[in-house]
């Protein structure tokens, strides 16, 4: 690819979170109806919760939710969800491309890793969101991401049950804005909208 940004074809919202991210993500995704893009979750989670977590999401989403598995095509509309264990990246031509590679962090499903990927393949197109959780996980990738053009949003310190995560992405410069968690799905809106034209 020669370094080459490749677009997606329809705008991609990377979100990440862990400690307090599932109470968050019942926040915004019943605030993102009809939202005009796929939408790729990253959430830190033990394997013996994913059945629950997948229940849990599935009712408070306003969109579609499906676990991400093998190349997936991405509609817009659709919320995938990583799985633990496995990485969950945005591939050329707006698949999803599931790995069992090793963690680039701590973490697998690695937030680093889905923007990095973000970076890559929908650059301009992309949006990535970080919120409340410990450590560091998704801080370089959201740089890289803001560096190939795409919009970039992390949690702010008053709304977020533990802000490491979005205190590091910050600190790493890797931050367009920090959003209340309360005006965040309107922030994710208004960033698909302007990539729609």
């Amino acid at each position: 690819m020669n370094g080459q940004v490749v677009r997606a074809r329809l705008p991609v919202v990377g979100i990440a979170a862990s400690a307090g991210g599932p109470a968050a993500l019942a926040v915004i995704l019943p605030d993102i109806a009809g939202l005009r893009a796929a939408v790729l979750v990253v959430q830190h989670l033990h394997p013996k919760f994913v059945d629950e977590f997948v229940a849990w999401m599935t009712r408070v989403s306003a969109l579609t939710v499906e676990v991400a598995a093998g190349a997936m095509r991405l509609r817009p509309g659709v919320v995938y969800l990583a799985v633990p264990g496995r990485h969950l990246k945005l591939g050329a031509g707006g698949r999803t491309v599931v790995l069992d590679d090793e963690p680039a962090s701590l973490h697998r499903p690695s937030a680093d890793e889905l923007f990095h990927s973000l970076a890559r393949h929908a650059g301009a197109d992309g949006i990535g969101v970080v919120l409340t959780g410990l450590g560091d996980d998704g801080a370089s990738g959201l740089l890289a991401l803001r560096r190939a053009g795409g919009t970039t949003l992390v949690q702010d310190a008053g709304s977020s049950a533990v802000h490491g995560m979005p205190a590091a992405v910050t600190l790493l410069g890797a931050a367009d804005r920090q959003v209340a968690l309360a005006d965040m799905g309107r922030a994710i809106r208004v960033a698909v909208r302007a990539r729609l034209g």
